[in-house]
């Protein structure tokens, strides 16, 4: 019983913390480029109707290209190549436990056994109780390499970017499959929990929060990275 109150706990934590993220991203936004002139802000303004009238889809096209090129290829394409499904099935199956091995090792667990067979994977992990959440929980909340290829778009020059962009957008692809094929009861990582509300809603609160990130980072100027030195001078001050 302690335990699962403490789980709570936690994360109740980490959803305030998220939620005052998300706002002070939210206000970087409103202020500095969906809507220049604050100082004559108007409250029933921020609707989303006029939100969208100032945001720039242009930005998203390659990226979304990327996306949808890897669904077309990955649902209706290679399950006709044999070699290649197998191949990229293994692929998802690694994919799968590294994400759990790269958030236990972030939060001080031991990984002593990582295991990619056909169909199936398991990794092994000791550390802290609290952190056995978050890591259980990761592949499913966490596009890590599409983050990766957002951190290194940041360092390429700005005009020449549309290629790199269908690439990062095939990954976040790659994520959006697995997130629908994988996220089912079945998933050890869901059904040991004592209800499936709390990781269901937990997954919910990371994929909100996983498109404010990448919504943000395509900006040029007022990107993830300068929103995030800003919200945690903020946070610091507040």
């Amino acid at each position: 019983m302690v335990k699962n109150v403490s789980i709570y706990v936690w994360c109740v934590v980490l959803a305030v913390l998220l939620a005052l993220l998300l706002r002070e991203a939210w206000v970087v936004a409103v202020e500095h480029v969906l809507l220049p002139d604050w100082e004559h802000f108007e409250w029933n303004r921020l609707s989303w109707p006029n939100v969208f009238k100032h945001f720039n889809l242009g930005l998203y096209w390659w990226f979304m290209v990327g996306i949808v090129v890897y669904l077309i290829l990955r649902i209706h394409i290679i399950p006709r190549c044999d070699r290649i499904k197998d191949a990229l099935e293994m692929h998802e199956i690694d994919s799968h436990e590294s994400s759990h091995s790269f958030v236990a090792m972030l939060l001080g667990r031991r990984v002593s056994e990582k295991v990619v067979k056909k169909n199936s994977g398991h990794i092994m992990s000791s550390g802290p109780g609290w952190s056995h959440m978050f890591t259980s929980l990761a592949p499913y909340t966490l596009p890590l390499v599409t983050y990766l290829g957002l951190a290194f778009r940041s360092l390429i020059a700005w005009q020449s970017t549309w290629l790199f962009d269908i690439f990062v957008g095939m990954t976040m692809g790659f994520y959006i499959y697995r997130h629908m094929t994988e996220t089912r009861d079945y998933q050890p990582d869901i059904n040991h929990f004592r209800t499936k509300l709390f990781p269901y809603l937990y997954i919910a609160v990371w994929t909100v929060f996983n498109f404010n990130v990448i919504t943000v980072t395509f900006w040029s100027s007022k990107n993830f990275f300068t929103a995030l030195w800003w919200v945690l001078q903020h946070l610091v001050v507040w």
